[in-house]
């Protein structure tokens, strides 16, 4: 706001909200009263300086069950009185007021948070001297916690933000100190980061290192035993990592000076491998989401399932049935479970449905041909001297199977198949699922035979019941069923602490879950977005249906999906405006294809309500344009 008083000739204002609101101006200290909220509206105008505030909207913040703008005069006359004793409130220098908006006057007045925000920008940039010089400056900027006693909505997110910004340039300053060896100058911010940070391991564990590093073997000893009479307080387990370390440390007799080998091999390693601070303090890397989970991932969640998976593989069963939703994690598990599978010295297939074109599924002597060429070659077969004469090509695939695959092998075949859902829609599907039923059955009609070597691991999202007529030849009704669902609210909170607990508190889970429904893929493509970008739940949510944004491209072709099945879609659409219940057919398949959730028709609901909020007006759109 331009006012007529030269800036040269105004003393300036200084206002500072980490640790508490303080005002200064000319180095004289200003008590800003709490009554008639003058403290709580000036906390907000210095907040965003730069803005200039419509008072119908400070009205509703600051007393929204309150219909009289009398109160906001009032807080505004006041502040006016505390900022320019004797000046004129309409006119003031530091404060503007007229009858629609209220401002400070930003080029008079600094604050402690446009300071900070200044040099944590300025660390972008530069070596890591220049580096350390801003992060150093904006910790020393940031006090305590935002405007501590102050109680407003809007004060809670931003408390958060800063929290979270202020961990993460602990982190900064202590990987920086650490990889120039000033451990001293890293153990200060190190304290600092566990003092606001205390059930991190890795933070904990840094500190630990460092009090190593320093000589200082009696103050590790002592916080490595306040590090474990904390998480038993708390309740949570210690890794093994954290364990290790701690029983190295407590080897040290009780008295010595000097230290022993265990306490020398464990400096040694600190300054080393990746156990150095300065390793140690640095997130977790990112790692692209969508697809398979790696194997390596820190970033997989155990399920009942997996303990279900393993001990099936173990027993040798004869199949085990992989059943979900679309993107539920289907081939994260089986990649873990065939994993087990090669541990346990079993021979392993693996074969994606996806990767065969359409002319490889044209007919059934095509397709087993090449299956049976694909097995050979993973197992490194021999080709055979002749090829059989069978016509029946599934008398063909199950003599090469039995003679060239089980016959021949040492140990068990464990076969894993993904994608199983595209054989639904193969005219000899059926007569493909009779023949792994047989197998099954095989084992009992013949004990000695080759077929107690075979393990068959099905994944399919799909309901078998929609294709497969008689019953008695299916192999989805046999064997161990698995069945995997979204992640329940536990999960995902696991799924937080992984991605360094971007979310920090239980209701911020819940809204997380409920806005995504445990969704695997969305769920993890959200926190990787938080922890990447920094980008607060609160963002996540108010952008989650933009198609310009992170989910934009799994929404475009959920919606896609149902634009190419008029029938599907006018379901969708009815269950979201909470109309009649889909026919069974239809929930089955909408609920296959992960759009839908329930556990009968009647009960059919959108799968997350982002969904419901995406796809609702857009299909309603569809159908009045259609109506027209």
């Amino acid at each position: 706001m331009e006012h007529s008083v030269s800036n040269d000739t105004i003393p300036r204002c200084r206002i500072e909200l980490f640790s508490g609101l303080r005002v200064k101006i000319g180095g004289r200290n200003l008590h800003v009263p709490r009554e008639r909220r003058a403290a709580d509206l000036l906390a907000y105008l210095a907040y965003y300086p730069h803005l200039q505030h419509p008072r119908e909207r400070l009205q509703d913040m600051l007393w929204p069950d309150v219909i009289s703008k009398e109160n906001l005069n009032l807080a505004v006359s006041r502040l006016g009185k505390c900022l320019e004793p004797g000046g004129s409130v309409r006119n003031g220098v530091y404060l503007h007021s007229d009858r629609s908006i209220v401002t400070l006057n930003a080029s008079c007045i600094d604050t402690d948070i446009a300071d900070l925000e200044e040099s944590l920008k300025s660390a972008r940039h530069g070596d890591s001297e220049h580096k350390i010089r801003c992060l150093t400056r904006a910790m020393l900027l940031y006090r305590g916690e935002l405007l501590p006693e102050f109680y407003d909505e809007w004060i809670d997110q931003e408390r958060r933000r800063w929290e979270e910004a202020s961990i993460r340039t602990l982190k900064a300053l202590v990987q920086l100190h650490s990889e120039k060896h000033q451990y001293e100058q890293a153990l200060e911010f190190a304290r600092r980061l566990v003092n606001s940070n205390s059930l991190d391991e890795q933070s904990q564990l840094c500190l630990l290192m460092l009090h190593v590093l320093t000589g200082r073997i009696d103050v590790a000893l002592r916080h490595a035993g306040d590090i474990q009479s904390l998480f038993q307080r708390e309740g949570l387990p210690l890794s093994s990592k954290v364990q290790k370390v701690i029983q190295q440390i407590q080897h040290r007799a009780s008295g010595e000076q000097q230290l022993t080998p265990d306490l020398k091999t464990l400096i040694e390693m600190v300054e080393s491998d990746a156990s150095n601070p300065s390793k140690l303090v640095r997130s977790r890397q990112l790692e692209p989401t969508g697809g398979a989970i790696p194997l390596d991932s820190e970033y997989y969640i155990q399920r009942p399932t997996d303990t279900a998976f393993a001990q099936a593989i173990a027993r040798h069963d004869s199949i085990v049935v992989v059943k979900g939703p679309h993107q539920t994690g289907k081939t994260s598990l089986l990649s873990r479970g065939l994993h087990h599978a090669r541990q346990l010295n079993a021979s392993v297939v693996y074969t994606d449905f996806k990767l065969f074109s359409e002319t490889l599924l044209e007919s059934a002597d095509t397709f087993l041909d090449t299956l049976a060429e694909a097995i050979r070659e993973q197992l490194n077969l021999p080709e055979p001297a002749e090829r059989p004469l069978l016509a029946d090509p599934n008398s063909r695939f199950e003599r090469f199977l039995r003679r060239e695959v089980l016959n021949n092998l040492p140990n068990s075949l464990v076969w894993g198949m993904d994608s199983v859902d595209r054989l639904f829609l193969c005219p000899y599907g059926e007569s493909i699922f009779a023949l792994m039923r047989s197998w099954h059955e095989s084992r009992s009609l013949l004990p000695d035979g080759p077929w107690h070597k075979l393990t068959l691991v099905i994944s399919v999202a799909t309901e078998p019941y929609l294709y497969i007529r008689n019953l008695n030849q299916s192999p989805f009704n046999v064997g161990t069923r698995l069945e995997l669902d979204d992640f329940t609210l536990e999960e995902v909170a696991e799924l937080n602490r992984q991605y360094a607990s971007p979310i920090r508190s239980d209701e911020e889970l819940v809204q997380l879950h409920e806005l995504l429904g445990g969704h695997p893929f969305l769920t993890h493509q959200g926190l990787h977005e938080m922890r990447r970008a920094g980008t607060t739940l609160t963002e996540l949510i108010e952008r989650a249906d933009d198609t310009a944004w992170i989910f934009g491209p799994h929404l475009r072709t959920l919606f896609g999906l149902l634009e190419a099945d008029p029938e599907m879609a006018e379901t969708v659409r009815q269950v979201c405006s909470g109309g009649e219940s889909p026919t069974r057919d239809r929930f089955d398949r909408l609920r296959s294809a992960g759009v839908l959730r329930g556990m009968a028709a009647d009960e059919a609901h959108p799968r997350c309500s982002l969904y419901a909020r995406y796809l609702l007006p857009r299909l309603k759109e569809r159908f009045l344009a259609e109506r027209v």
